[in-house]
């Protein structure tokens, strides 16, 4: 179904309900166009990544451009528009949105830094979607270069690239039970992506 005819749907409900508020955590934008159809209740949006740059990787410059111009729009029409990071806050503020920055709950002063002792050979971990932006073909032409480093991949590798073509230091985990306890086995989380707001797997790696 259109945003517009899903939005129009969603506003009877809320009508008939009386709800004050709907509330959009995504990244699609056919749910955040969705709401501009939504008259009866106020609008939130809660931005995780970089909404603007993130539209361009994934679409293309031309494509890219044009959801950038409709995100900004239903974003300036919200009630509030609520960024997971100061970083997502300030690429909001550049394009006139006004929003409020939600802290995470992560207190870094009670994270029990572990040291990296000096070993032969040392152990990362990198959490992947399969999205470009994760950037796993980068880390495997780095870790191409350095045998006596050795890489655990998580979740998804990207389109075109099979385990097969992995070199020997890097392992394909695929999904996998308990992040935490694959966390446990390496020495170092490692994220090379080009665009992140409030990573759920950096939180993890911290924990």
């Amino acid at each position: 179904s259109s945003p517009a005819k899903v939005g129009r749907l969603l506003n009877q409900i809320c009508l008939e309900n009386k709800i004050d508020f709907v509330h959009s955590f995504t990244y699609a934008l056919r749910v955040e166009a969705a709401l501009l159809f939504v008259n009866y209740s106020k609008k939130l949006y809660t931005v995780r990544n970089d909404p603007f740059h993130g539209s361009i990787v994934y679409h293309g410059w031309i494509l890219g451009t044009l959801i950038k111009f409709i995100k900004a729009y239903c974003y300036r029409r919200a009630y509030k528009v609520f960024a997971c990071s100061n970083s997502v806050g300030f690429i909001l503020q550049e394009n006139n949105i006004a929003n409020t920055v939600i802290r995470n709950g992560t207190m870094l002063r009670d994270i029990a830094r572990r040291e990296v002792v000096s070993k032969q050979q040392i152990r990362f971990i990198t959490v992947s979607n399969g999205t470009k932006m994760k950037n796993i073909d980068f880390l495997v032409s780095v870790f191409e270069l350095f045998p006596n480093f050795c890489l655990d991949v998580v979740g998804t590798l990207p389109k075109g690239l099979l385990k097969s073509d992995l070199p020997s230091n890097i392992r394909f985990l695929g999904h996998v039970q308990d992040i935490y306890s694959e966390m446990e086995r390496v020495d170092v989380f490692i994220s090379a992506s080009s665009l992140e707001g409030l990573p759920n797997a950096v939180l993890e790696a911290i924990i």
